[in-house]
């Protein structure tokens, strides 16, 4: 009878020990499974487009003015999860605008239309913190960042060409959502602002004459961009 009784304190011990255990192990399961578990490599490549027409109707001229306007943006972040969920790293963001616009001749004056185009690249590269909800494979994301900023612009006009370069500051936000179909590979939507202030040097060459001229900008981007995650 004794004998049975240590055999069944035995077996009553180890059930208590499995169910105390069962659960620990579930949540270490649970907390392996997530693609952003602390201590992994981030990185993501996103790409978004845009394009705009635009007709602007003015008395002065024999027809309508047309603005064609067409931008590619890429975004890539590489990154390491100091956290679970939270990735800290260095984030790069390009937008290429090509723009030309075309004024029709003068009323009265035949042979004064004309065509002039801008092409300009806008860089920022920023010190960026995103934070991923929840530890499912569907994440919804925010995230921000602040660094250096560049551009470059050329516009030709007739009888007048504009070179255009400086540094400045940038910070972006980004808000999305991100779904992992395993353990490395996820895909990613998000709405990307980003706003930068730089201080420009042109040089303007007018029918020949180089003229240097100073000033600030400040750009406002705002692009939703679609792209891909891999963590290892």
């Amino acid at each position: 009878m004794k004998s049975f009784l240590n055999k069944a304190m035995k077996i009553n011990f180890l059930v208590l020990m499995g169910l105390f255990f069962i659960p620990l192990t579930s949540h270490a399961q649970e907390e392996d499974n997530n693609p952003l578990r602390k201590g992994r490599i981030f990185t993501d490549f996103d790409f978004g487009l845009h394009s705009s027409d635009t007709n602007v109707a003015h008395e002065t001229f024999v027809s309508d003015i047309t603005v064609d306007n067409s931008s590619v943006d890429i975004d890539a972040l590489i990154g390491y999860t100091v956290l679970d969920n939270l990735v800290v790293g260095m984030n790069l963001f390009v937008e290429r605008d090509h723009n030309t616009t075309n004024l029709p001749d003068v009323i009265s004056l035949p042979g004064t239309a004309s065509t002039s185009t801008l092409n300009s690249t806008t860089a920022s590269y920023t010190l960026n913190a995103r934070y991923f909800i929840g530890k499912n494979d569907f994440k919804p994301f925010i995230g921000a960042g602040f660094g250096l900023a560049t551009y470059s612009e050329e516009s030709i006009e007739t009888g007048l060409t504009t070179f255009a370069k400086g540094t400045g500051t940038a910070f972006n936000t980004q808000l999305g959502a991100s779904y992992f179909i395993n353990d490395h590979i996820g895909f990613e939507f998000m709405y990307n602002y980003s706003s930068s202030s730089r201080d420009l040097e042109n040089d303007v060459n007018f029918n020949g004459t180089l003229v240097a001229q100073n000033n600030t900008t400040k750009t406002n981007t705002s692009a939703f961009m679609a792209g891909v995650i891999v963590v290892f």
